[in-house]
């Protein structure tokens, strides 16, 4: 039994207001919890009545997307960079409405899918908020034996956003899926 390693460009973050112990958070204390993991400034807040949404800005996706796929591509060595690229520009006309309907619709062949996933926040954050991380998937790595992975999930989050100079750096979720 196991499940998949997924890297995820988090284009929308759900998140009930009250943790899984029944606390409740307001959308500023939620904000300042999730700032640990994700860039926040990155993204548009709606408090909804027992949630807040938080979705990327909509010129943050468009203007970076390419340059960070790129840059990670390069860096795992696991794809042909340039399939992606032309797959990519061939996107970049589309609105990102339209942008994003056609990556949940058409998985593209070398690397991308459109994921939906609800988690108990990362593993390895302290805070339990139940939250719904979608997004652009551009790494599904096999099945992976269900252990803990708390060290390697913090591993590969700081590699990344360590090692990328591209704002998306902050919105990318290592999940189980």
């Amino acid at each position: 039994m196991g499940q998949f390693i997924r890297l995820r460009l988090t284009n929308e973050l759900y998140v009930l207001k009250k943790d899984r112990w029944g606390c409740a958070y307001d959308t500023d204390r939620i904000t300042d919890m999730l700032n640990s993991w994700f860039n926040m400034q990155l993204y548009d807040a709606e408090e909804l009545e027992d949630s807040v949404l938080f979705t990327l800005k909509k010129d943050v996706f468009q203007e970076h997307f390419l340059s960070f796929l790129m840059e990670q591509t390069q860096i795992m060595h696991d794809f042909d960079a340039e399939e992606i690229k032309e797959e990519v520009e061939a996107l970049k006309s589309r609105s990102l409405p339209d942008y994003m309907k056609w990556i949940k619709e058409n998985r593209m062949p070398s690397c991308l899918w459109y994921g939906k996933c609800t988690i108990v926040s990362p593993l390895y954050c302290s805070e339990k908020l139940y939250m719904s991380a979608d997004g652009v998937d551009y790494l599904v790595e096999g099945k992976a034996v269900m252990e803990c992975y708390d060290s390697l999930f913090t591993y590969i989050h700081n590699m990344i956003r360590k090692t990328s100079a591209n704002p998306l750096k902050d919105t990318v979720a290592v999940l189980l899926d």
